[in-house]
């Protein structure tokens, strides 16, 4: 009688060369996948700081439907403040225990003119990309174009202090209010952009000081601004289209 033959023994486990091919394959996938992922995280950051601006530039538009078609102050100034643009600056920074110093002082946006008309959502005011939002509250400013002479202060008042605010015109003036932006993102004082920082409240530049003061790219070398009639875009920093968007779009 003839014995069957006994079952092959099978392996146990992988064999080293296999745990490394493994290994070699997972590396490769994980160096193909990070810079995907992290591409789709960062353009999830731009929609949602892009869907900011929106809201603060719908904020400001029905601001101005209550302040005889003007947009709310530039500069940051207290929101009992009354002047010829409405009452208080779009935003406020509490000044230093000097009242002069800029540097460290605490964001109040609920002392802001927008305020009530954002949802009273702090978190409107702040990029996801920012990386010291936690710091200065604040990532946008106001184009400063929409705001004309010298600003008004309450007696005794300086530059930097509370109060201080620039008249806007009227919105309807503005003919081409898909092409004039708003609001744009913006440096803070605690990265060195002390002239062009979103602690003053307003947006300032010219095309000469285009290299060393541009707006503040904090997505794909690129930054989002609002326009005033509510529609907001991305633009890459250094292009052309950008330039002639922030310095060259006439009012009216």
């Amino acid at each position: 009688m003839e014995r069957a033959p006994r079952a092959a023994r099978c392996p146990s486990g992988f064999t080293l060369v296999e745990l490394l091919t493994v290994i070699a394959i997972i590396a490769v996938l994980t160096a193909i996948l990070l810079p995907v992922l992290g591409h789709a995280r960062g353009v999830a950051r731009r929609s949602t700081c892009l869907n900011n601006l929106r809201q603060l530039g719908q904020a400001a538009i029905l601001y101005s439907r209550d302040y005889g078609d003007r947009l709310p102050g530039a500069f940051d100034g207290p929101l009992g403040y009354t002047n010829p643009s409405g009452t208080g600056g779009w935003m406020y920074y509490e000044p230093d225990s000097s009242g002069t110093n800029p540097i460290g002082r605490r964001f109040r946006p609920e002392w802001g003119a927008l305020w009530p008309y954002t949802g009273e959502k702090a978190s409107l005011y702040v990029c996801p990309d920012d990386e010291l939002g936690h710091y200065s509250g604040n990532s946008y400013a106001v184009n400063w174009r929409l705001y004309y002479g010298t600003p008004v202060y309450p007696a005794g008042a300086t530059i930097g202090t509370t109060g201080c605010l620039y008249r806007a015109y009227r919105l309807s003036r503005i003919r081409n209010t898909a092409g004039v932006f708003l609001f744009a993102e913006e440096g803070s004082v605690a990265t060195g952009q002390v002239y062009d920082s979103t602690d003053d409240g307003f947006f300032n530049g010219t095309p000469a000081s285009w290299q060393n003061r541009p707006p503040q790219e904090r997505h794909q070398r690129g930054f989002n601004v609002v326009f005033c009639d509510g529609h907001a875009e991305y633009y890459k920093t250094n292009s052309a289209e950008a330039k002639t968007m922030l310095y060259e779009t006439p009012l009216w």
